[in-house]
């Protein structure tokens, strides 16, 4: 084969073959299988990755190639093994360095691949396997919650470490979420202080397109009782596709004017996506799980500098502080924008079934105007829509009132 002419293109495609099919392989390797000499091979490699032809990095020594998918694979196997793991132990298993560890498992959580959190200020990952089931303990739910005067009935939601269950206070239906950790062992006490600190947030927030909190409390085991919303979410609504113009503007309307009201007590939400925003048995829309809320005034010392939300609902921001800040009211913004841009077109701007790729998208990439995918948008209201997702928050509007104003004037 040394004796033969071969092309650029046809050394890329054989080596980009081998690294897929093997998903973990060396230079010397492709060499030997290749017969292509060595520093060519080096070279190619390079460039492949550069130009991410293949989404795959070198290991810490570089002495091996590892395929994206292949290092997920190996995640998800040492996690599994291991409940609680340290990424330090990770990246010594896998020969890869501890920020890259730290970037896919937030990839698999986002992707919904594996269940758990990320403490990375602990530098560890604990799964819910880790924290006792809720199943062996519902008894002790049940008991729990009626000496606090709640009566469990069935569970309507379920999260990686909590669970929403339908439950009768004085007469009257109610949601009753609970933490899947009950006390305060070492595994969960992070898990517990982030659950009070929500229901503390969410209760101050009265307003009639918020889900509203009736009580809370810490004893017998921690619980935050909540507004039943029988009427679906959005998104069971975009299921059956695009909203006509006039009721997606409607929905925006009553969510910007909750935004204000959360933005004017120094509170932002930072996971506004179809799924947390509910129905009333009216067609009432609420913002609900104000569990990624951040007051602005504790940022500093709750935030960690961590990424945690939906990867496809994320902010420039939320992706890359250091390069966009960080996330402040101008991300429930842009993620506004978004909501409307899904409600108009079925779909959202920025799409890929790859992480990165998506990541890169939602960083770089100007975002299509809507009425390019349906037709019966209005000019102005693509105008709206862009500037929420510009990508500087600087550029966006000043507030969430703003917005709101601008789309009146359009109704």
């Amino acid at each position: 084969m040394a004796e033969e002419f071969i092309t650029y293109e046809e050394i890329n495609k054989e080596i980009t073959k081998i690294i897929r099919e093997r998903g973990r392989t060396t230079i010397k390797d492709i060499t030997q299988e290749t017969e292509i000499p060595e520093k060519y091979v080096e070279e190619a490699v390079t460039n492949l990755i550069t130009k991410g032809t293949i989404d795959a990095i070198p290991t810490t020594d570089n002495t091996q190639i590892v395929t994206i998918e292949k290092l997920k694979k190996e995640i998800i196997e040492n996690i599994k093994s291991k409940p609680k793991i340290k990424i330090e132990e990770l990246s010594k298993t896998l020969n890869i360095n501890a920020a890259t560890i730290t970037r896919i498992i937030k990839i698999l959580l986002t992707e919904g691949e594996i269940k758990g959190t990320l403490e990375e200020e602990k530098g560890e990952f604990i799964s819910p396997e880790a924290i006792k089931p809720i199943a062996a303990v519902s008894k002790t739910i049940e008991n729990a919650m009626s000496k606090v005067g709640y009566e469990i009935q069935e569970i309507i939601g379920e999260g990686g470490f909590s669970v929403v269950y339908k439950a009768l206070w004085k007469g009257k239906v109610v949601a009753v979420k609970l933490p899947k950790v009950l006390g305060i062992e070492t595994v969960g006490k992070d898990l517990l202080e982030r659950f009070i600190h929500e229901a503390r947030t969410w209760s101050k927030l009265k307003h009639p397109h918020i889900v509203e909190v009736y009580d809370y409390g810490a004893t017998p085991i921690s619980y935050i009782v909540m507004e039943y919303m029988s009427g679906g979410s959005l998104r069971d609504r975009l299921k059956y596709g695009p909203l006509p113009v006039g009721k997606a503007l409607k929905i925006a309307l009553a969510l910007l004017d909750a935004l204000d009201h959360a933005h004017h007590y120094g509170v932002v939400h930072r996971d506004l996506k179809p799924e947390n925003v509910l129905f009333t048995e009216d067609n009432t829309p609420k913002i609900t799980d104000w569990g990624l809320a951040k007051v602005l005034l504790e940022a500093s010392t709750r935030s960690g500098g961590e990424f945690r939300g939906t990867l496809l609902y994320a902010a420039p921001e939320q992706l890359d502080p250091k390069t966009f800040g960080e996330p402040d009211w101008r991300t429930d913004i842009y993620q506004m924008g978004l909501l409307l841009y899904e409600m108009l077109t079925g779909e959202l701007p920025f799409k890929s079934e790859e992480p990165v790729s998506l990541m890169f998208k939602i960083i770089n990439q100007t975002p299509e105007p809507p009425s390019h995918k349906n037709p019966q948008i209005p000019s102005q209201l693509d105008e709206i829509i862009l500037k929420t997702l510009e990508k500087k928050k600087e550029d966006r509007p000043r507030s969430a009132d703003r917005v709101r104003i601008a789309l009146e004037r359009l109704t």
